[in-house]
């Protein structure tokens, strides 16, 4: 059974708040994040994942709404904002996102524990404001 857009993006949403729920149970301090591999690896994952969540909601947008052929992630981030749909500050965010997530997920080896945690704590609030930017896109 093929979803509508719209419930796609509402599951979507509730699947990034919950690795996102899942993420602030990992972390309990810097220490700790950067004493225990387990915790690291954790975070790294679910950040990911929260990550990709964002991704996708963007390219579901992209599909529902027919505005313009994407050639890639970036596109869709572009897209998105052209029509409005993120603001521009968003739209830099969320390419920062996805860099960070393309170093967890093809540098592992070169990842600075100590810059990847401030990253995830410092990005934290910008998925609540993607969240309601989303939110907002869906009630018009």
């Amino acid at each position: 059974m093929l979803l509508e857009p719209s419930t796609r993006i509402t599951l979507k949403l509730q699947e990034m708040k919950k690795y996102l729920k899942d993420l602030d149970s990992f972390i309990t301090s810097k220490d700790q994040y950067l004493a225990d591999t387990k915790t690291r690896r954790a975070c790294e994952k679910t950040i990911q994942l929260s990550i990709e969540c964002v991704i996708d909601i963007l390219a579901i947008i992209v599909l529902k709404e027919h505005i313009g052929p994407p050639t890639d992630e970036d596109s869709f981030i572009e897209l998105v904002r052209k029509e409005g749909i993120i603001t521009k500050e968003l739209a830099e965010i969320v390419r920062e996102m996805k860099g960070f997530r393309n170093i967890i997920v093809h540098k592992y080896g070169s990842l600075d524990d100590a810059k990847a945690y401030e990253t995830i704590i410092k990005g934290r609030p910008d998925f609540e404001t993607f969240e309601i930017q989303i939110r907002d896109y869906l009630l018009r």
